[in-house]
């Protein structure tokens, strides 16, 4: 199986030195700033979860601000 790429921290929006955290229940764990992502059942749904973002919408009226 091929590695999933990690999308960028979702909170300093850093794209590198994010590292797995193996173990029974792995995570992913963004260096630079501390953040980590929710726990999987293995590395896979680590990532899978990782790059999982909730869907942003447009807050009402803010087109042409």
């Amino acid at each position: 199986m091929e590695t999933p790429e990690l999308k960028p921290c979702p909170f300093c929006g850093s794209d590198e030195n994010l590292e797995v955290q193996d173990g029974p229940y792995p995570f992913i764990l963004c260096k630079p700033c501390g953040a980590y992502g929710p726990s999987g059942e293995d590395v896979a749904d680590a990532y899978r979860r990782w790059n999982r973002r909730a869907e942003v919408k447009a807050e009402k009226g803010a087109e042409g601000r």
